[in-house]
């Protein structure tokens, strides 16, 4: 296999410092990365390799990377991480989408002890508004960090433009109000946290209860958006399986995808996507991390939200270069019908301006 110019630089970094973190934006090829660093050090020092992914997806595309690679796999143990997963006898732990190595389930993989040699790739490694956090996560790589930046996989990655709206039911934000003061006060009598932390945690589901899973005019331009394309790869993220389900029933040749339904019955539906059989997929957080799907063209995105990590990353989904398409088109919404939804969408806004998204 041949690297790129920015996996050989992210290939050669390795080789100098015993751990790091990389970096490295959506659709950069890192399990290449970390597929060429791995053979590296078992041609060298014949060393035992584990690697920790998140699902079972990605742990197969990590699986695949390395056998394009001509590993010796007896050397490698790919795994997602729960409670019987040890890693403390790998000499070299590489770590996809190393955000989650804060979570106790994560770190304990490695049985409280840093291997030898230790790198972590992700996209969007750092939690906004979370230094501590992210400050913790530095530490555990020595604040070793390479960052590659978009321009250097430009080739990579199509154009994007965005498409908003503002479709909403009417007099939804009495209704999020009063159903926050609702849940605030059943809540209450049983979890033990700060009531601003509770306060936060009801409105945002009184938010996708009723502003985005039961918005029959938003949900309705989610169905026009997707007949809109029919000769197109339509990705539709949901932010429940309920609003899911809804959809494929009114929205021709799709299907909702979700972590229940079975690895098989998951892998049989995403390779009908990319035979383009299947037109429309709809996905619940399945699609946050490591979903490749290389001809979707368009994503709509419903469920809403501000994190920049997840924003980037779904949206990514939809920008690798691909010969059946000319560009990628992300529909989203302006969720006026509710302050804190419509100041939601407008830092989402903010980061498609930042990413070099056009706006239509």
């Amino acid at each position: 296999m041949t690297l790129r110019p920015h996996q050989e630089k992210v290939f050669h970094w390795s080789q100098a410092r015993p751990r790091g973190l990389i970096v490295s934006p959506a659709r950069s090829g890192k399990t290449y990365m970390m597929a060429a660093i791995a053979k590296e050090f078992i041609f060298q020092y014949a060393m035992p390799v584990g690697v920790l992914a998140p699902t079972n997806e990605t742990c197969d595309q990590c699986y695949k990377s390395m056998e394009k690679f001509g590993i010796d796999m007896s050397f490698v143990e790919i795994r997602c991480p729960h409670s019987s997963v040890d890693f403390s006898d790998k000499e070299l732990v590489l770590i996809d989408e190393t955000k989650h190595l804060c979570s106790d389930l994560w770190f304990n993989c490695l049985r409280n002890r840093r291997p030898r040699y230790m790198f972590g790739f992700d996209a969007t490694p750092f939690k906004d508004f979370d230094d501590e956090r992210n400050q913790r996560l530095l530490s555990i790589f020595d604040e070793q960090i390479i960052t590659i930046d978009r321009s250097e996989i430009s080739d990579s990655q199509c154009e994007a433009r965005v498409v908003l709206s503002d479709s909403t039911d009417s007099n939804l934000g009495d209704q999020i109000d009063f159903n926050t003061e609702k849940l605030v006060g059943i809540r209450k009598r049983f979890m033990r946290i700060p009531e601003g932390e509770l306060r936060a945690m009801c409105l945002w589901q009184s938010i996708i209860d009723i502003g985005i899973v039961n918005n029959h005019a938003r949900n309705q331009q989610v169905i026009r958006w997707a007949k809109t394309h029919p000769g197109e790869q339509v990705l539709a993220l949901v932010p429940s399986v309920t609003l899911g389900e809804q959809l494929e029933a009114q929205i021709p040749n799709s299907m909702c995808v979700h972590s229940k339904l079975g690895s098989k019955k998951r892998k049989a539906a995403m390779d009908s996507f990319r035979a383009g059989d299947l037109k429309c997929m709809i996905a619940t957080s399945l699609a946050d991390e490591g979903l490749d799907l290389p001809n979707a063209k368009v994503m709509i995105l419903v469920s809403g939200g501000r994190s920049s990590q997840k924003t980037i990353q779904r949206t990514a989904r939809v920008l690798t270069a691909h010969h059946s398409k000319d560009g990628a088109i992300i529909y989203d919404f302006k969720d006026t019908f509710h302050p804190l939804a419509a100041k939601h969408a407008t830092l989402r806004q903010g980061i498609y301006k930042e990413l070099g998204y056009s706006f239509a």
